[in-house]
């Protein structure tokens, strides 16, 4: 599980002049239209099996809640989505991926 680490995109609005600044906006600027939350899971491949598949979860900010949050990352928001690695025991042999959507 070397450098694999969980990761969490904001997808927000136009902010006008953003191209100095890298990371979450300010939580008083803009809120995320949505959210892609990738949790660490440790993926382990073992001959023909692939144990804990990669996932995301797509997110959407909670519309009305209470905007109490110290970091944008800690925005109540509801998942409406998760896609995951569907590894077949074939994906050994060719390079083909499939993902399914839930």
């Amino acid at each position: 599980c070397h450098q694999h680490r969980q990761a969490k995109f904001g997808i927000y609005p136009p902010l006008g002049d953003t191209s100095t600044r890298s990371g979450w906006p300010d939580s008083s600027v803009a809120t995320p239209m949505m959210i892609i939350d990738r949790p660490f899971r440790c993926t382990i491949g073992c001959c023909c099996v692939l144990f804990n598949p990669p996932k995301a979860y797509t997110q959407i900010p909670i519309p009305n809640s209470n905007n109490d949050f110290e970091h944008p990352e800690d925005i109540p928001t509801n998942t409406i989505g998760a896609v995951e690695l569907n590894w077949k025991w074939w994906n050994v042999c060719c390079c083909d991926f499939a993902f399914d959507i839930q």
